[in-house]
């Protein structure tokens, strides 16, 4: 089945839309009554994403507090109701929340980070893997709500010299940084 058309069974009001992988497996997490109930046992449960198999996990309202995982190549997490309704927070604050992969993404969630010093919600190294600019890591309409780093690019260039290719980490499309109060997020994007 389509995400598209499993949303349009749900709300065709709320339909969020999914960049990369408009068509995939479909995978439903909710607080209850769907497949699973936690967004990493979803993620950790995918073994066979790929170009041709891709995956769609697609999160239900309410406020889920979870380990930290890894997406994979060809997954795009999903919230159902926006950002505004799906709330993902850690429960370990010394590590990466949840590590980014080339050809994934995540799509209308809130996100509370790790409060930590050098750690992010979203870490991504996009030097792991094949990077390039038709398949980096996407995050859309989703915001950051606290934590030490929102976005934490590793794998940077130190230089451009001749015959080096600039790789495309992510994109960040209609995404912010909506955290008050202390600890406040020290950096939204840190590469």
């Amino acid at each position: 089945p389509s995400v598209q058309g499993a949303i349009e069974e749900l709300d065709t009001e709320k339909a969020p839309l999914v960049h990369l992988h408009p068509e995939g497996q479909l995978l439903r997490v909710a607080i209850s009554g769907a497949q699973y109930t936690s967004i990493k046992t979803a993620v950790d449960a995918i073994s066979d994403a790929s170009a041709t198999k891709p995956y769609i996990v697609l999160v239900g309202p309410g406020e889920y507090t979870e380990a930290p995982f890894s997406l994979k190549s060809y997954v795009s997490l999903v919230a159902f109701g926006g950002y505004y309704n799906t709330i993902v927070k850690t429960s370990d604050n010394t590590n990466h929340f949840v590590t980014a992969a080339n050809a994934s993404e995540i799509v209308g969630l809130s996100i509370l980070g790790p409060t930590d010093t050098g750690k992010a919600a979203i870490y991504h190294n996009a030097l792991t893997g094949t990077a390039s600019s038709t398949a980096p890591f996407k995050m859309i309409n989703s915001v950051f709500r606290g934590g030490y780093y929102g976005l934490f690019l590793d794998g940077v260039y130190t230089s451009y010299g001749a015959g080096t290719t600039p790789r495309v980490r992510a994109h960040l499309i209609h995404c912010g940084n909506i955290s008050a109060g202390a600890p406040d997020m020290n950096k939204y994007v840190y590469a």
